[in-house]
């Protein structure tokens, strides 16, 4: 079974009203368009912060909806950890070949305080291999 890319999440709290900031590494995140459903593995390692999910094509994935209604599937979170949130996003696409697969995606992170509250959202740089 293929590895999915690794992105450590880091979350910066900021005075009210920023927002919090968010660095990711590696930055840019480098993946493969391809069928093989490798995909994203994001980690944020901080006990404050937990994913909620992840906007694709303006098509919302969540734990309660996680193959949504667009070309992508396969989101799961797991906030089980009281230390860190892993989310897992697969790149798997409706069709392999053709304008859906060979097109740009929007593709925005959402996060929120464990203990609730406001959700925030961030858009990684995501660059294609080939």
């Amino acid at each position: 079974m293929p590895s999915k890319k690794k992105v450590d999440v880091t979350i910066t709290t900021n005075p009210a009203p920023t927002p919090p900031t968010v660095t990711c590494d590696p930055d840019p995140v480098v993946v493969k368009k391809s069928d093989d459903k490798d995909g994203v593995k994001w980690v944020i390692s901080d006990s404050a912060w937990v994913f909620t999910g992840v906007t694709i094509d303006n098509v919302p994935y969540t734990p309660s909806n996680p193959n949504g209604t667009g070309d992508f599937s396969g989101l799961s979170i797991d906030n089980s950890n009281a230390n860190k949130s892993v989310m897992n996003v697969d790149d798997s696409l409706a069709e392999i070949t053709g304008p859906v697969h060979s097109a740009d995606h929007t593709y925005t992170i959402s996060y929120q305080a464990r203990s609730g509250g406001q959700t925030y959202s961030f858009d990684p740089t995501i660059r294609n291999e080939n």
